[in-house]
């Protein structure tokens, strides 16, 4: 987060705009209002399974005289979307095409189903100056609190420019927890991404048995279920305030998710499965009673 708003004010004047594919992370909006940037969406379209990218509408944004920065989500939070290789390499295009830089927060990268596969997008243009790359243990790992990110700069100019800027204190706990980590955690890693799956067929076979009218398909990565509800609620409801008054489970609605995030919810499937059972039974019952009373 500290990286991302430094590149906000760094990459970015008072006057020019940053991009990102909407719904984003909550995040990306406020690092642009720290500095007084302006944050343009470029909206997902749902595509059966998947959330496709405007890429005209990506094409016009980039082209605008003002843009100068994209905020890219590799695995997308909160869809969970992993872009191929032929997605990221036209987004790479389309930006080094209009000296847009890209700063891609590839967080959830190792978070991603049995059956898929990440690429990082600098590695598919390793030779441009126009990408940024951020990394951490944090999601991974449960090491947030560490406060421990991995910056990637290819280009020497950026990077002169950005170590003239920051200068950032490692603590070396944080470091060879990092270390060991990503040294000796693959066993966990791969018990963890097992569960989350198990956790997320789970959720799935109960939307498609209690509450048919979701839309909602298994995301490529993250922990994160980003659930259509759009069936059982009117636009205008705030469905954070919803569950917690209703069934007393906290999720995130869509409304804070920058834009188009509809009347989608972010649930958070990285617990105990019994802890994830018993807040689906409150939500299905809130949601039975809110239908009872109309």
């Amino acid at each position: 987060m500290p990286a991302l708003y430094d590149f906000a004010e760094q990459l970015c004047a008072p006057d020019e705009h940053i991009l990102t594919l909407t719904p984003a992370y909550g995040y990306f909006q406020h690092a642009a209002k720290h500095h007084r940037r302006e944050l343009k969406g470029i909206d997902l379209a749902p595509d059966g399974d998947v959330f496709a990218i405007d890429f005209d509408a990506l094409t016009r944004a980039a082209a605008a005289p003002r843009s100068r920065v994209l905020f890219l989500c590799h695995p997308h939070n909160p869809t969970g979307m992993i872009w191929s290789d032929a997605e990221l390499l036209r987004i790479a295009h389309i930006c080094a095409d209009h000296d847009v830089v890209i700063v891609s927060d590839e967080v959830h990268c190792d978070l991603r189903r049995q059956d898929q596969s990440h690429t990082p997008l600098a590695k598919l243009m390793p030779e441009s100056n126009h990408i940024v790359t951020c990394m951490s243990p944090a999601k991974t790992f449960n090491l947030a609190g560490l406060l421990l990110g991995n910056i990637i700069i290819e280009s020497r100019t950026l990077r002169e420019r950005w170590r003239a800027r920051v200068n950032p204190i490692c603590n070396p706990l944080s470091l060879a927890a990092a270390q060991g980590a990503y040294r000796n955690g693959e066993p966990w890693l791969a018990a963890l991404r097992e569960y989350l799956d198990d956790n997320f067929r789970l959720l799935k076979h109960r939307l498609d048995t209690e509450l048919p009218d979701t839309r909602f398909s298994i995301p490529g990565a993250t922990y994160m279920a980003w659930v259509d509800l759009g069936a059982y609620f009117p636009d205008e409801t705030n469905l954070t305030k919803f569950f917690i008054e209703n069934a007393g489970v906290i999720v995130e609605g869509g409304e804070m998710f920058v834009a188009n995030g509809g009347r989608y919810v972010r649930l958070n499937i990285a617990c105990p499965r019994a802890v994830l059972n018993a807040a689906l039974d409150r939500m299905f019952a809130a949601i039975a009673a809110r239908a009872n009373q109309r």
